[in-house]
């Protein structure tokens, strides 16, 4: 799994440009559009990785969670909206929880790609780790 999330990491983009504008119909969330075009924002990416994990038989599934750049601060820790989607992938007894989105640090702005080297610290991450950015936001099912 963790060479499946790198490769995620290193091959798609996080698209500036439909977060700062672009049309709907340009943004890609499924996971052979996110392949084929190779630029999404975190749904593709969670979607791809999902897949790709899941095609090696592995249960995985995409979670939402409230999620902030930086560490939560009394103004936006007690948000219970949702912004933010990863994936957990279930091995060896154990939830592996991973975030291809924030390991990534390619950028597509202004219709040209940027590459960089992806910095994976958003795999396997401890639930101590993960909450400084992440939080669940647990909805009744009735």
């Amino acid at each position: 799994m963790y060479l499946l999330n790198y490769w995620v990491a290193d091959n798609i983009y996080y698209d500036h440009d439909f977060v700062y504008g672009s049309p709907l119909d340009q943004l890609y969330f499924m996971a052979e559009d996110v392949m084929e075009h190779k630029r999404t924002i975190c749904e593709g990416y969670s979607n791809l990785l999902q897949a790709l994990i899941q095609a090696q038989g592995i249960p995985c599934i995409s979670t939402d969670t409230y999620s902030v750049t930086g560490n939560f601060s009394e103004s936006n820790y007690k948000e219970t909206g949702i912004n933010h989607t990863h994936v957990e992938a279930y091995v060896n007894d154990r939830w592996v929880v991973m975030d291809a989105t924030w390991d990534s640090r390619n950028v597509y702005k202004d219709g040209e790609f940027t590459h960089y080297d992806p910095i994976i610290r958003y795999f396997d991450a401890t639930p101590a780790y993960f909450s400084f950015t992440h939080k669940l936001n647990v909805r009744p099912s009735w």
